[in-house]
């Protein structure tokens, strides 16, 4: 995963390896807030860290971003999905570095 933080935003990169293991496992990507509330350090997880950490982005987002509902990475055989992953660009998304979803 790459992360760019900006003032207002953070522009997240994920490569189809990252997002298929997000949705394997169930994970999202969090972020470790500021003393004001911004998003600070992003991390891939199942649950945060620390108390305080809140969800940023999910796979859904990345889903959305490509136009589709779902990886397709479960009906697959070994050697599709290595395919898959390597031959998939990554996907970009762009989130507020505000707190802004209930979890």
């Amino acid at each position: 995963m790459r992360v760019t933080i900006n003032d207002e935003t953070c522009t997240i990169t994920c490569t189809c390896g990252e997002l298929i293991r997000m949705e394997s496992l169930g994970m999202g990507i969090y972020a470790t807030p500021t003393p004001q509330g911004d998003a600070n350090q992003l991390y891939i997880s199942a649950r945060p860290n620390f108390k305080y950490d809140f969800l940023i982005a999910t796979l859904e987002d990345f889903l959305a971003e490509e136009g589709i509902d779902t990886l397709g990475w479960q009906d697959m055989d070994q050697e599709e999905t290595l395919a898959l992953e390597t031959n998939t660009p990554p996907t970009t998304i762009i989130v507020s570095r505000r707190k802004q979803r209930t979890e």
